[in-house]
């Protein structure tokens, strides 16, 4: 049964500026990483689709996601990962304009 939070399908999300997820840690890495591209190209599709031509807001999330680029922890943080990733692109985000200001 999929999670209706993630109505994307991974494959539909081709962006080259994410890291490859890594098997660290998985037992079963065959299932573990599909699992976890899912997630995380939900997770990136959900929160770039708003941001239309907001380059610095597209590549928070960018750097946000790639910050975890371990498959178990998007496996470990299925539920939370939206709101998490969300969160950390925010930071990023005012980091940037933070640094822009200067």
């Amino acid at each position: 049964m999929r999670d209706s939070q993630f109505p994307i399908h991974p494959d539909l999300v081709r962006n080259d500026d994410l890291v490859q997820l890594t098997g660290e840690g998985c037992r079963v890495p065959g299932v573990q990483i599909p699992g976890a591209k899912f997630y995380r190209a939900s997770v990136f599709m959900l929160l770039s689709r708003p941001l239309g031509d907001n380059p610095a807001a597209r590549q928070a999330v960018i750097e946000a996601c790639n910050n975890h680029p371990e498959a178990l922890w998007w496996m470990q943080h299925a539920r939370s990962a939206l709101q998490l990733i969300q969160d950390e692109a925010a930071r990023l985000f005012a980091l940037s304009k933070h640094k822009q200001v200067r």
